[in-house]
């Protein structure tokens, strides 16, 4: 194996806490990199084509829920990216994104210094011989490198984070990792009419078992007509390992009596997040680790992110808040 690529900070994780983390140094004029095992950014900020049809199935749209969301709303509707939609229920007014939620990401990410499609696979902590962590990283193919940060910050969900770094859990608190997220199981669907889409976007709770129904259309307007089916937590954990037949199978046998889903859809997938929405967050809003080393004073590793409780919710808000401490508190 080569010697190991050099960097002052190494950002893991290209969703909304690692971008605010990465744009905060590209600003600083640090040397850093971000590293994701995406395809692209975005995290869970993620749009799926069904042929001409689009679906936001993991974030399906941006809420003002505090300063730091509403900050970040205005500086994307000032550049065209977001416009205000009104879904109705307990949800109100949101902001979706006319080219799918993952073009934000695609915004936020431009002009930082990002690799994609590389995973971590493990975080060693530093040691005598060097001045920072070393990072193990496999890209789509297979090949393996070694990078040595002196700072490296974590922003992947809590678990994947404990699994890349385990020395990590004990700063976690009583919380067992994979009881900080709740799973999802959602059914994409292109329909075959577009004659029975309602005005309304969002269907609250419309049957058991079924959290909401989203209209993608609503968001999508040049596009075929197309659904996002959530079940709710209960019904996730219970689907999540079945098959995809027998997942659509029972959100679609709850859901028949809408009429826009009265019919077989075009075409179908069913998408699975084993860490889709944090319900019971660590109790902190980040955690960091420092490590004396004998080359360049004192390296850091640090975990942030939506999966840390920093008293602003969940979500947008939560993710950029943890972040935002993490940056405001500089433990490097």
């Amino acid at each position: 194996m080569s010697r190991p690529e050099k960097i002052e900070f190494c950002v893991v994780g290209a969703g909304f806490a690692g971008l605010r983390i990465a744009a905060a140094l590209e600003q600083a004029g640090s040397e850093y990199i971000v590293i994701d095992k995406g395809r692209s950014p975005g995290g869970r900020a993620a749009t799926r084509r069904i042929s001409e049809a689009r679906v936001d199935h993991g974030i399906p749209w941006l809420t003002r829920t505090g300063g730091l969301s509403d900050n970040l709303i205005d500086r994307l509707r000032e550049a065209g990216l977001v416009e205000r939609l009104f879904v109705g229920g307990q949800v109100g007014d949101v902001w979706s994104c006319p080219d799918g939620i993952n073009a934000v990401a695609k915004h936020l990410a431009a002009g930082l210094n990002a690799r994609f499609s590389q995973r971590v696979e493990w975080v060693e902590p530093p040691s005598g011989r060097g001045s920072g962590a070393t990072l193990r990283v496999a890209d789509a193919d297979g090949a393996v490198a070694t990078l040595e940060a002196r700072h490296t910050i974590l922003t992947a969900p809590v678990p994947q984070a404990i699994e890349m770094a385990p020395f990590l859990t004990g700063q976690i608190g009583s919380t067992r990792p994979e009881e900080i997220y709740e799973k999802a199981v959602l059914g994409l669907a292109r329909l075959r009419h577009s004659s029975d889409i309602p005005e309304s976007a969002l269907f609250e709770n419309p049957a058991d078992g079924i959290e909401s129904v989203i209209v993608e259309s609503a968001k999508f307007l040049d596009r075929p007509p197309s659904v996002t089916i959530r079940c709710d937590p209960e019904s996730s954990d219970r689907l999540f390992d079945e098959d995809d037949e027998y997942a659509w199978q029972w959100m679609a046998d709850r859901v028949a009596g809408m009429p826009l889903l009265s019919v077989e859809p075009e075409e179908r997938e069913v998408k699975r997040w084993r860490y889709a929405r944090p319900v019971r967050p660590v109790r902190a809003p980040f955690i960091t680790l420092a490590f004396p080393t004998t080359r360049s004073g004192t390296a850091t590793i640090s975990a942030c992110g939506d999966g840390f409780d920093t008293g602003a919710g969940t979500g947008l808000e939560a993710a950029l808040s943890s972040a935002q401490s993490l940056l405001d508190r500089q433990p490097w």
